[in-house]
């Protein structure tokens, strides 16, 4: 059995001016949304907040858009999957990552918010240094994509 003990919020190394993103965080719990603005922004992250769905798509829309949403599923009105439904039917907001984060913690669950289109799934309560590590990962995995993209329409052109 490991004694290994849980690493501190600090041990995580910083992302650095290039890893940080934009980041719109969609809870209708504003202690949620300010326990996680505070730690995304602590990274480093530009950060926009919504409590509801129709707000989340109309931030979603502004510009600059997000790069990622981390997207409460249960929420009064619009829930996170009709959000994200609304998300992948407009062709400004399609490409958007969205991560779920959710009390809703069932393999069914999080199996079908990943069906329906989204990146990543959370748990909540959040454990702060996974939410950390999942941003980076998938603002990284992004901008490869990205990268990769352009690459292609540059040797389309040539």
């Amino acid at each position: 059995m490991s004694t290994r003990q849980p690493l501190p919020l600090q041990a995580l190394p910083p992302p650095g001016a290039a890893a940080a993103g934009r980041v719109l965080v969609v809870d209708d719990v504003p202690e949620n949304l300010a326990q996680i603005a505070a730690l995304l922004a602590g990274d480093g992250h530009t950060v926009r907040v919504a409590n509801s769905g129709a707000a989340a798509l109309r931030l979603a829309a502004a510009d600059p858009p997000p790069e990622l949403i981390l997207l409460d599923v249960v929420m009064p009105g619009m829930d996170g999957f009709e959000v994200l439904a609304r998300l992948r039917a407009e062709p400004r907001t399609a490409g958007i990552t969205v991560l779920f984060l959710s009390a809703r913690a069932e393999a069914a669950d999080e199996a079908y918010g990943l069906a329906q289109g989204a990146a990543d799934y959370l748990a909540k309560p959040i454990q702060p240094l996974r939410v950390l590590a999942r941003v980076r990962q998938h603002l990284h995995a992004r901008r490869h994509r990205e990268t990769l993209h352009h690459r292609e329409i540059g040797r389309a052109h040539v």
